[in-house]
């Protein structure tokens, strides 16, 4: 590999530590970059995120090779550099693409009609989400989300983000809300619509602590499970 590939791979390793061992300096993965290409992060299934992630930074670091060796040698830059790259995006591109394709195939081979989901997520950066003075705002955005999902078609269950609805507490082995409210309660005053739900709410424990709760609401603003 020599001096180059030295180079490169140090790139790719010092950049997934940093992603992996530090998440307060880089909280989402470079790998998040690529959410509107689904056919690049098929192969995660494989190599998980860190995989894409590497990926990218090879292309990274690939590209600062190439760029760095023309400026200095105009008539001899590593362009086997680009070439072993776009041979790997090509690979994964592929990869991508049959996956998708069969897991198409084995979806339409299923008898009966599928659930039609609506997965919301309003543009809140997690940190202002958990911001009590922000919180009406929210769900106001939240609740008009499912209200332009409506529009669009028949929804069999709409699904929120983890950190959009309120924090509740563990008491009795049931949940409630901070000042003792009722869950059916909370949802009524909180939800426009009587659709089925799936939501979640950061639930204060009673043996201490907190943890993330999913809750699935049915139609009549009650709790089904979590």
């Amino acid at each position: 590999l020599g001096r180059r590939g030295a180079q490169v791979l140090s790139f790719v390793a010092v950049g997934l530590a940093v992603e992996g061992f530090f998440p307060t300096v880089f909280p989402v993965l470079f790998a998040s970059t690529q959410h509107w290409r689904p056919e690049v992060w098929q192969s995660a299934e494989i190599f998980g995120g860190a995989g894409v992630s590497a990926l990218i930074l090879l292309v990274n670091g690939a590209f600062f090779v190439v760029v760095d060796s023309f400026l200095k040698d105009r008539k001899n830059p590593e362009w086997r550099w680009a070439a072993a790259v776009l041979v790997l995006l090509a690979a994964n591109e592929q990869y991508g693409r049959t996956r998708l394709a069969q897991v198409s195939a084995e979806l339409a081979s299923r008898p009966g009609p599928g659930l039609r989901l609506a997965v919301l997520q309003g543009a809140l950066g997690v940190y202002e989400k958990r911001r009590e003075d922000v919180f009406f705002r929210n769900l106001a955005v939240h609740n008009g989300l499912i209200e332009e999902a409506r529009k669009l078609g028949p929804v069999d269950l709409i699904v929120w983000p983890e950190t959009t609805w309120r924090p509740l507490v563990e008491k009795g082995g049931t949940l409630e809300g901070p000042n003792g409210e009722t869950l059916e309660r909370l949802l009524s005053g909180d939800l426009r619509v009587h659709d089925k739900m799936l939501l979640g709410s950061l639930v204060s424990a009673e043996t201490g602590g907190r943890y993330n709760a999913a809750l699935l609401i049915g139609e009549t603003r009650r709790l089904l499970g979590s």
